[in-house]
């Protein structure tokens, strides 16, 4: 019988007496506690293995802007971004499309279409 989801065996003859259902003692229980939660080191692992994603240059060579890494000041340069716009679309990223930034409610339509010539999204 395993104890609440773990690989730790909750068996009659390891000496610790369990409920009906398997359970150890809570006193049992914090005693494995620790190979049970996620550590810092287990956060780190994780973070590791994710491989980073690509979003390519800031500018393509039209000129136009990656919303996906363009600075912040890059964005305020861009007329019809301004700094709220530029600071929505930094806390909003990754895009995966420049439709992104209208179905998200961090620029209205109208304003991504005077600049949509001007941007694109990797």
């Amino acid at each position: 019988m395993l104890n609440r989801g773990t690989e730790v065996p909750c068996e009659p003859d390891d000496g610790i007496h369990c409920d009906d259902q398997g359970h150890p003692p809570a006193t049992e229980y914090l005693k494995i506690k620790k190979w049970l939660t996620p550590n810092a080191g287990d956060a780190a692992d994780a973070a590791a293995a994710i491989k980073p994603r690509d979003f390519g240059p800031a500018k393509d060579s039209e000129g136009r802007l990656n919303l996906n890494v363009a600075s912040r000041e890059d964005l305020i340069a861009q007329s019809g971004i301004g700094q709220e716009y530029a600071d929505k679309i930094i806390q909003g990223r990754p895009f995966k499309t420049v439709q992104d930034m209208v179905s998200r409610h961090i620029m209205p339509a109208a304003a991504a279409n005077r600049i949509r010539a001007r941007i694109f999204v990797q």
